[in-house]
């Protein structure tokens, strides 16, 4: 017979259940402290199912009989129990008889995440983790609180538990039975570590181990249900069977010791300090095997635990099979990991099901783990499986693709219309002779844009003596030397500042003064942008000191201090011949037919012998049409000091001369001055800031100290490397005056933007002197200038192929090694070149590359050859066929028919290409004030940016200006700068197809305007700065997946923080010695430094807004397939929907339609936020909206943290109402609605609705 112990109490001692509004209320069980106590004894477990049965609220179940002798006892409180009246409800008094025949329950309680195990699921899991109880006799019962309905049959709550009563041979073993079984629940991988608890309680398993107490109570009479509530628990089932003895169940010392082993690792405590000392045995009343009728205990899966790469591995292919596969499958993957990862692969079974609605927990899925025994299904149909879903094995090979891709046919830039070079020849001769000969009235702005190789110069030449017959007064700007002689020769007067002898100017007339020769100061004077009458009068030649003296003694004028100086201390060079140089302007302006430099160009060369203006002026390339300068408070006082000298000098000469026109000027210097320095206080550094200056007395200031062309007769501009000007006061401020005018002025770091027209160009403009430009290439203000009806565009049919090499853009660097690298990389490409075209090519690249590649050939240093005359250095790289832009862009003709290289681009600094831009924009406002101003600059770079190239886009390899008529202006002035560059080359008169290789640079655009499509091909051999980021970027990627599948298979949820510490150890383990190689952790998270040292404390400073963070933002773009593994408060995490599930895709794509409408009416929500909770009052909505308020206030522009700050709040156990609805606003607020939206002020009422 079994015994046990019936106890009814005085009042109702079961869990109750009542109704508050839709909600269900639990009230727990009352104390049993008066009460009877009544012996029952049953002969099997069906007979404890009619007791159940017939339990009422007030009653319960002890498994533990009384000590003292009867059948009924009567249970009172300790305290009067202790007066000895009847007994108490203590261990005192019951107790597990000895040799008696008992129950021991198993109380399965379901964990508190997850679905609780079915009655089948439970004792499979049991029958699993101890097999005896297969053959026990058994009796499983739902727990008390389980199944409460509503009266019309509703479910409220279901299920929450069982209880298993299993029949024990000897009561007096109920305790280490169920120990016993408990530890075996361990082994079999039903153990854990509950962190709510302390102590040893912390410790769970899939049953109870507190229940085993002789005085506790059973609570199986059922719930104590309120009014509408009624319970429906299913009955209880019964197995027959045997008895259970503690024999069958007890573990073996080595199964104790790991038992042992896995409590400790589950609280985390330090193994043994000496593993190798024997174990103390545990005292157990079993005294044989744990095998009984060979019926063995649960059986042990033990494999070596997986390698971190091994399971992020697997998980890795796990990740790819759906998790709505069928059955079988799932079953199958579940017993492959069992037979071939033993209990490390239940881990990796249960992350992957975890995401899955139909995933019921870990206790449901430990119960499906458990009954697998099956070693023909391994790994390998883990692996088979996930192949078929898109896993590899191996990585996948990344494609390297260049940088292109094609644009649709209606977004294809036309092809410019093309001609026969014949008949393009003849609409260049016919132009020209009918706008320069023949035309009186021709527009005053007007271009030819002719293909290189037509004969525009040829034409031009042509023309020039029905020029002269039909009495034309022409100017022609050549653009160097070369082009002038050749005009020369064709009948043009070339004033060049040669001496002017009784033939007059002629080609054969020599230099006259010894200083003009060669490359001596004069001939670099000449070709500068000086009046070339100035020249000699800074008394550094005696040629023109002695032309000097003598027009003073014409003039009967003193002669200046420099002359008298220079006479007194030679006095025997009186005797010099004068120098003819001053005559020149005059006898040129005889001609008709002029042709000048455009760097020797003067605004007196627009006047003829009569004073009146040149009939036109032409334009053959070479002009910059503007110049620029930055005048800062330091040029201003040089410039006042400049005035003040020169009214010195004067009243040296003459006490009696006026000054008076000098004086205003400085004070106009000294008020823009203090205008500057005001504006300057006020605008942030780097940027360009429109400026209008109060200056009303600029006007008559300039009035009387300029001439007709904008500066003083005494003035001699200068323009120092890139645009800035000096010692021009007055010119200066004469530009200062248009673009006040013009409201072009701009200021940038405490300087003012000041542009000039070029002065030749302006006074034209300003006269009305018909302007033709002729080039294949117009600067982009001239562009702007001419009206398109006035622009004649010629286009042969190339004659060329433009291949460029995308991947690269060649920055300027210019150290030693570096370029040694470069030059080496660009001899195998020319030699491949010339080797797969058979024909020579020249190169064209940066000036510093090409001198250092000059050097190598030549075996001179760089100083040395930039030591060398600029004639000899010219034939010398003319020979070796290497050139750099700005130099060897009028090279053509001695590369005639060779194939070009055209290497990067002219390095120019980024503020430059800006004050460029400003430079065309100013000019833009004054000679257009019609039209829209174009923006103004701003310093704001990005690369990766797409480029239309004409029938494809390119993305630039370098940085970019993000404005778009920046970047349109800028990477049209590169292109005509490269278009020049390959001049003869691209010319249609070549006799055969020629190939111009474009390697590295900005994109190449406009070449559609000369008929000539480009087509991309890898040029150069190895991988270009953006393939190896490629590469990298892949790595980092394959990296973070590993990380990512490593987490998800140890059970954890994938944060960026989990993320970057796993990447850590991973990469650490690469280290072959004790450190880890810091290098790769640089390598994959952040750029070089360049500083092995600097490498190691940067490896410690990546933080939340770092590079990091960037990778991993994009790594989650890609990361579909951890859809469900990502920490909750990740609200940027990827989601997946299961097409299955319409209602819950439907209800998240409502709930995204939400987030995108206006907020519904604040009283609704405030309802619903105490619809949830009734004990919400008003202080504790204004306490959490000062809360709020005051969070908000603190760090108004970090959303992510507070809503992070929020997260923890609610996950913390001890928060208050007042902080967890402050929690819940927080995240309300920043999570569903616009981050520019800002947090409103409102009263009471208002704090109410924000909730």
């Amino acid at each position: 017979m079994i015994a046990l112990t019936r106890i009814t109490s005085k009042t109702v001692i079961s869990k109750g259940f009542r109704l508050r509004g839709a909600a269900l209320e639990k009230i727990p069980g009352g104390s049993m402290y008066s009460g009877q106590a009544e012996r029952v004894d049953i002969p099997d477990l069906q007979a404890l199912a009619l007791i159940i049965g017939g339990l009422s609220t007030r009653q319960a179940l002890a498994f533990g009989t009384v000590i003292l002798p009867g059948e009924r006892h009567t249970i009172v409180t300790k305290k009067r129990q202790a007066e000895g009246v009847d007994i108490a409800r203590s261990r005192k008094f019951f107790e597990f008889g000895e040799g008696q025949e008992g129950i021991l329950l198993l109380d399965y309680d379901p964990p508190k995440s997850g679905d609780p195990l079915s009655r089948n699921d439970l004792m499979t899991a049991l029958h699993a983790v101890c097999p005896a109880l297969q053959e026990c006799e058994t009796l499983i019962s739902a727990s008390a609180s389980s199944f409460i309905h509503l009266e019309d049959g509703t479910e409220m709550r279901g299920s929450r538990g069982w209880h298993v009563f299993v029949r024990v041979e000897n009561a007096a073993d109920i305790v280490e039975i169920g120990e016993s079984i408990a530890d075996r629940c361990w082994l079999a991988g039903f153990g854990h570590l509950d962190p709510s608890k302390s102590d040893a309680k912390n410790l769970r398993t899939l049953i109870d181990t507190s229940v085993w107490q002789p005085e506790r109570l059973s609570f199986d009479g059922g719930a104590d249900c309120g009014n509408g509530l009624m319970q429906k628990r299913p009955a209880p089932e019964y197995r027959a069977g045997r008895s259970m003895t503690l024999e069958e169940v007890a573990l073996t010392d080595q199964e104790q010791e790991q038992v042992d082993a896995l409590k400790a690792a589950a609280r985390g405590d330090p193994p043994p300090a000496d593993p190798d000392k024997p174990r103390k045995a545990k005292k157990s009343r079993a005294t044989t095997s744990n095998t009984v009728d060979g019926v063995g205990a649960a059986p042990i899966h033990l494999h070596a635990p997986l390698a971190p790469a091994k399971a992020s591995r697997i998980m890795q292919a796990l990740l790819h099979i759906p998790l709505d596969v069928d059955y079988y499958t799932w079953l199958k993957i579940g017993m492959g990991l069992k037979s071939s990862c033993g209990e490390a692969g239940f881990a990796l079974w249960n992350a992957w099901c975890s995401p899955s609605p139909f995933y019921k927990g870990s206790q449901s899925l430990r119960a499906k783990w458990c009954g697998f025994d099956r070693s023909d299904v391994t790994l390998g149909t883990v692996f088979h499986t996930a192949k078929q879903y898109g896993w590899t094995a191996k990585k996948p090979k990344l494609e390297l693709p260049l940088p292109i891709r094609e644009l649709p046919a209606d977004q294809h830039e036309p092809l410019a219309a093309c001609v026969s070079v014949h008949k393009a020849r003849d609409i260049t001769l016919k132009k020209l002779f009918s706008e320069v000969v023949k035309n009186d009235a021709p527009a005053p702005l007007s271009s030819l844009r002719v293909t290189v190789g037509v004969g525009k110069s040829s034409g031009l030449k042509a023309i020039i003596e029905d020029a002269k017959r039909e009495k034309r007064d022409i100017l022609i700007v050549g653009k160097d030397q070369t082009q002038c002689k050749s005009y020369e020769e064709a009948g043009a007067f070339w004033r060049h500042g040669r001496e002017n002898t009784e033939e007059g100017f002629t080609p054969t007339t020599p230099w006259h003064c010894p200083n003009a020769g060669g490359d001596g100061p004069v001939a670099k004077l000449a070709e500068s942008e000086h009046r070339l009458q100035q020249m000699c009068k800074g008394g550094h030649c005696e040629h023109g000191n002695k032309a000097m003296l003598d027009q003073s003694e014409i003039t009967g004028r003193e002669p200046s201090d420099q002359v008298i100086r220079f006479f007194r201390e030679f006095p025997q060079k009186r005797s010099t011949p004068a120098c003819g140089w001053f005559d020149h302007m005059g006898v040129s302006q005889r001609h008709q037919v002029r042709v000048v430099t455009a760097a020797g160009l003067s605004p007196a060369d627009l006047k003829t012998q009569n004073g009146k203006d040149v009939d036109h002026l032409i334009i053959d390339e070479g002009v910059e049409w503007s110049h620029s300068h930055r005048l800062d408070l330091p040029t201003i006082r040089s410039y006042i000091e400049s005035l003040q000298s020169v009214k010195a000098r004067l009243t040296n000469n003459d006490e009696n001369a006026p000054t008076d026109w000098l004086d205003a000027p400085v004070v106009t210097f000294r008020d823009l001055a203090i205008q500057m320095g005001q504006h300057a206080a006020k605008s942030a550094a780097g940027e360009y800031t429109p400026v209008s200056f109060d200056l009303p007395g600029i006007v008559g200031a300039l009035g009387s100290a300029l001439d007709d062309h904008g500066s003083a007769i005494w003035e001699k501009p200068q323009w120092e490397r890139w645009t800035d000007l000096v010692k021009a006061p007055l010119r200066a401020l004469a530009a200062i005056k248009d673009g006040i005018e013009a409201g072009s002025l701009t200021m940038i770091d405490g300087a003012l933007h000041v542009t000039y027209l070029h002065s030749v160009v302006e006074n034209a403009i300003k006269k009305n002197i018909p302007i033709t430009v002729m080039d294949a290439t117009l600067d982009a203000t001239a562009s702007a200038l001419v009206p398109q009806e006035h622009v004649t565009h010629i286009v042969a049919e190339p004659n060329c192929d433009w291949i460029t090499d995308p991947r690269w853009f060649m920055s300027a660097k210019k150290d030693d090694e570096s370029l040694k690298k470069e030059s080496v990389k660009i001899r195998k490409t020319w030699a491949w070149m010339e080797k797969a075209t058979g024909f020579q090519s020249y190169l064209i690249c940066r000036r510093t590359l090409a001198l250092f590649m000059l050097s190598k050939k030549t075996g001179m240093s760089v100083s040395e050859l930039l030591e060398l005359p600029k004639d000899t250095l010219w034939d010398m790289s003319i020979a070796e066929r290497i050139g750099w832009y700005g130099w060897h862009d009028v090279a053509h003709n001695e590369w005639n028919g060779l194939n070009c290289i055209l290497w990067g681009q002219m390095p120019v600094p980024d503020h430059v290409r800006l004050q460029q831009y400003m430079d065309h924009r100013s000019l833009l406002m004054q000679v257009m004030p019609d039209l829209d101003p174009l923006p103004i600059a701003k310093n704001e770079w990005a690369g990766g940016q797409w480029i239309g190239t004409g029938d494809q886009e390119q993305e630039s390899q370098a940085r970019l200006p993000q404005q778009p008529e920046v970047r349109e202006w800028l990477l049209r002035k590169i292109g005509d700068q490269k278009i020049q560059a390959a001049g003869r080359t691209r010319a249609v008169c070549q006799d055969r197809r020629v190939t111009i290789w474009q390697v590295g640079g900005y994109p190449m655009t406009g070449l559609a305007a000369h008929g000539i499509r480009p087509r991309s091909e890898r040029l150069v051999d190895g991988l270009s700065g953006s393939e190896v980021a490629a590469i990298h970027q892949q790595q980092r990627m394959s990296l973070i997946t590993e990380a990512a599948a490593g987490i998800v298979a140890r059970g954890d949820s994938i944060t960026r923080e989990k993320i970057r510490l796993v990447c850590k150890s991973l990469i650490a383990n690469k280290s072959s010695g004790a450190e880890p190689v810091r290098d790769w952790y640089i390598y994959i998270n952040q750029p070089r430094t360049g500083s092995t040292a600097l490498d190691a404390s940067k490896n410690n400073e990546l933080d939340e807004d770092g590079l990091w963070n960037d990778e991993y933002a994009k790594w989650k773009t890609t990361a579909v397939l951890f859809a469900g593994h990502f920490d909750i408060h990740d609200s940027k995490a990827p989601t997946v929907f299961n097409e299955a599930e319409e209602s819950d895709k439907e209800n998240i794509m409502n709930n995204i339609h939400k987030m995108q409408t206006p907020e519904p009416p604040a009283e609704d929500r405030a309802e619903d936020w105490f619809d949830v909770d009734p004990f919400l009052n008003e202080d504790v909505v204004e306490e959490a909206h000062k809360m709020v308020t005051s969070l908000v206030g603190m760090s108004p522009d970090a959303p992510a943290r507070l809503v992070e700050l929020a997260w923890r709040t609610i996950d913390f156990p001890s928060a208050t109402k007042t902080e967890l609805l402050a929690a819940k606003l927080l995240i309300e607020i920043f999570e569903q609605r616009p981050e520019d939206v800002a947090f409103p002020p409102c009263d009471l009422q208002e704090k109410r609705s924000a909730a």
